[in-house]
């Protein structure tokens, strides 16, 4: 018998080489015959009977058909792939929590949305060329180069939550206070409470930033109009990423409100 019953490796389609005919006898294809028959019987569940055909490979895995080595190498393949992509997505949702907890407790300058474009290509490229390779039938056959690609896809987003944490966490540089334009006020009501932000312009070493929202404190909202002048608490940053921890009003509105 060859190769052992598809039950066993799942119907994989490198099985399917030989069919029983109606009086339960059973066929031994040619080559020819097979490459005809196989891209037909993809999916069905057939008997399987006869010694194994010489010179065909298999269009998955990538190897000749040799007794059962094939199917067992194609069904492993498709299973390592299987639980590669389910760890690499628990763990690539997990780094994406963790930037965005981290990005609010060292919350850095400038635009952010660098990040959100990243963990996005993170995770639709690999799926993108998994799904590729999964519809043409050539997913097993690249397994190895898959599994690598979805692993370092996962671990790029958990880098990226330490790179924001670590740049924050061990940053021993002393804070400096930016002045800073307020352009615009605005309260975001969210489902946790209501979060108050400043639109603002910045200088900061040497570089500009315009139109950034910043979270600042109520008391600094109520106090603070546009067209006032605040100070940003300004942390340089283990890496270089500079962050803010607060946004203070003028001297002369926080003497004013007391």
């Amino acid at each position: 018998m060859w190769p052992p019953a598809c039950n066993d490796f799942k119907a994989h389609p490198c099985c399917e080489i030989y069919s029983g005919d109606n009086v339960g006898n059973f066929i031994q294809f040619s080559a020819a015959e097979f490459q005809r028959f196989y891209s037909m019987a993809m999916g069905e569940n057939l008997s399987l009977e006869g010694s194994a055909p010489t010179g065909l490979i298999c269009p998955e895995c990538g190897h000749p058909f040799d007794a059962d080595r094939c199917c067992w190498v194609c069904v492993a393949r498709m299973e390592d792939i299987q639980q590669t992509i389910t760890f690499s997505v628990i763990v690539g949702f997990g780094g994406m929590i963790g930037t965005v907890f981290t990005m609010y407790s060292y919350v850095p300058l400038g635009s952010c949305w660098w990040v959100v474009y990243m963990i996005a290509a993170l995770f639709v490229i690999p799926a993108g060329i998994t799904f590729a390779l999964y519809n043409y039938d050539r997913l097993t056959r690249y397994a190895t180069r898959v599994r690598v690609m979805l692993a370092m896809a996962a671990a790029a987003v958990v880098m990226l939550a330490a790179y924001f944490f670590l740049n924050g966490f061990l940053d021993g540089n002393a804070p400096v206070e930016a002045p800073a334009t307020v352009l615009q006020k605005f309260i975001d009501s969210g489902r946790y409470g209501d979060e108050y932000y400043f639109q603002l312009t910045l200088s900061w070493n040497g570089k500009r930033y315009e139109n950034d929202d910043l979270i600042v404190g109520r008391n600094t909202y109520s106090i603070s109009e546009p067209g006032d002048s605040v100070r940003v608490i300004v942390h340089p940053g283990k890496f270089s990423l500079p962050w803010y921890s607060a946004v203070l009003p003028s001297v002369s509105r926080e003497s004013n409100s007391r």
